[in-house]
């Protein structure tokens, strides 16, 4: 896989990583306690797309739930109106083609991959966002035939015990982010996973075992070492963390919430733990 389209995995379907802590203490759970706050909080950081089995909601993550009043993810996805307006936002007008964002040669192999491995008339994506296309291809680079979202999951977890549903930004802020992105730099990152996925998809398989295994340090290697991502890390990653700071702030200060975002907003010295610390807050891996 060309090395942008990990970011594209973990960022939508990505992501999606924090090292300021030892490799010994890598966790995807986060407790986030102190300056004042009556109870803890807690970061979840999430794959968003993964096969059943190999998703492991630990009885310290389910404990970190049901301790908390509120769940909060990137965007409202319990929302019934979610799925339409998505599918509205991720279409473009009538007098746009997808195709146009390839050469002849390039467009061939991607037909030929629709047609033969995904069982799909490419023509019915000839109007689709090339992150509608990516999340097409996503299904196909996970080995089960029904993926599932660690955020679903963790929803009617949150439901059934009649918790709150919060959200750090809107549909439209998510999707108007990877419109920021050229359509041509998409394009690219689309044939790149195609060609990967033809070869078993050998660089997203280690991703989710890293992401199995917790090894943030890993993640964050895979995901920051993509070259194209250079040019959009403030957009899909440090500007959105700096946003959600102050939300995570004041809901916090409110009552103990449980926060699931993609794990890649948790890395480095711009990621949400990193910040959170800088702002006084206590934060700690929990396994």
């Amino acid at each position: 896989m060309h090395a942008c389209s990990k970011t594209i995995s973990l960022l939508f379907a990505a992501v999606f990583l924090y090292t300021i802590a030892s490799a010994q203490q890598s966790s995807l759970l986060w407790k986030v306690s102190g300056k004042g706050l009556s109870s803890p909080s807690y970061l979840f950081g999430t794959i968003h797309m993964i096969c059943k089995d190999d998703l492991r909601l630990t009885p310290a993550v389910t404990t970190a739930l049901q301790a908390t009043n509120t769940l909060c993810l990137e965007i409202d996805i319990t929302d019934p109106e979610t799925p339409r307006k998505m599918k509205e936002l991720l279409l473009m007008p009538e007098d746009y083609s997808f195709k146009s964002l390839f050469d002849s040669t390039s467009f061939a192999e991607l037909e030929d991959y629709f047609t033969n491995v995904l069982h799909i008339n490419i023509e019915k994506v000839d109007r689709a966002k090339p992150m509608l296309v990516t999340s097409i291809l996503l299904r196909k680079a996970l080995p089960c035939d029904q993926p599932v979202s660690p955020e679903t999951e963790l929803a009617d977890i949150a439901q059934s015990q009649q918790k709150k549903i919060a959200a750090l930004e809107t549909r439209e802020q998510q999707v108007q982010l990877f419109d920021s992105i050229p359509d041509k730099t998409e394009a690219a990152m689309i044939l790149s996973m195609v060609r990967d996925l033809k070869n078993n998809g050998r660089e997203f398989h280690d991703l989710v075992q890293a992401y199995r295994s917790q090894d943030l340090d890993k993640i964050y290697q895979l995901t920051t070492t993509a070259p194209d991502l250079k040019d959009y890390q403030h957009l899909l990653l440090f500007n959105r963390n700096q946003a959600w700071i102050p939300k995570i702030t004041s809901m916090s200060a409110q009552g103990p919430v449980f926060y699931a975002v993609g794990a890649a907003h948790l890395a480095g010295a711009q990621g949400l733990i990193a910040l959170l610390k800088k702002q006084g807050f206590v934060v700690e891996p929990l396994r």
